[in-house]
């Protein structure tokens, strides 16, 4: 169990960092004038949207994992 959840913690400050590049690659198409205040938003808000549904989706992954894991431990033979 403590093998997963190492796996989740690392799978999700993998997903973060990620993440912060992305922004700061949005930041910097913005300070280039690149892209406009406005598209900058809307880039960064569905950035964060993608994020969020990464996150939910590892947390349900692992969450499901960690239940096989547990019920078939607790299996009796």
């Amino acid at each position: 169990m403590k093998r997963l959840v190492r796996t989740y913690v690392k799978k999700r400050l993998e997903q973060k960092e990620a993440m912060n590049k992305e922004l700061e690659r949005l930041e910097q198409l913005r300070q280039n004038e690149s892209i406009d205040q406005l598209t900058f938003e809307r880039l960064k808000h569905l950035l964060e949207h993608a994020y969020e549904q990464k996150r939910e989706e590892t947390m349900e992954q692992y969450a499901s994992s960690a239940a096989e894991k547990s019920s078939a431990s607790h299996t009796p033979v």
